[in-house]
């Protein structure tokens, strides 16, 4: 039995992108919840996916042997084109699914001297001057931690996600108009 909303409010609580959830653009779903709390910043709670980096010191630049790096594996059709034609005229290291060409990275859910992949993925990112950062769907306010390897790690993030990324990141990126 469904509890009554009109005496107990009900709270959704999500930090799925609507890509992946279609139910959050089912108006009849929707219309139970009288909150909400999510990554969106224009939510009832806003709880974001997204955490300050840690800004340790980077490698200085003369150190870093690497250009550009990418490590995603939803080949989402956009972006894929986009490094691909990147790669036409630098090269981009690619450890991830989508168009791979270095294999110096254990996979996504996997682990190597007591490491996880996102902190391996951070330990290689401070190698190289640039990372690729594509976020898996260009949602409003979807950011995810993705960027926080890159920055992290002392690379700097070449970013295709939300036009609202400012609003996490004030003054820090551009955006164009």
């Amino acid at each position: 039995m469904t509890p009554p909303t009109e005496s107990v409010p009900w709270i959704l609580l999500t930090q799925e992108n609507p890509v992946y959830t279609p139910v959050l653009t089912d108006a009849k779903f929707m219309s139970k919840f009288k909150l909400l709390e999510s990554y969106r910043l224009d939510y009832d709670f806003p709880l974001p996916v997204y955490s300050m980096p840690k800004l340790t010191s980077p490698l200085p630049v003369k150190e870093k042997d690497g250009l550009i790096m990418a490590a995603f594996s939803n080949c989402e059709p956009v972006r894929t084109e986009y490094m691909r034609q990147l790669m036409t005229f630098v090269q981009v290291d690619s450890y991830g699914a989508c168009l791979r060409n270095k294999n110096d990275l254990v996979a996504r859910y996997s682990s190597a001297n007591g490491k996880n992949f996102k902190q391996l993925k951070t330990e290689l990112a401070k190698k190289y001057k640039f990372t690729l950062v594509f976020f898996n769907q260009d949602c409003d306010y979807f950011v995810d931690d993705q960027l926080s390897h890159a920055l992290d790690a002392g690379s700097v993030p070449v970013v295709m996600a939300t036009d609202k990324l400012d609003e996490f990141l004030p003054g820090i990126f551009y955006t164009p108009s």
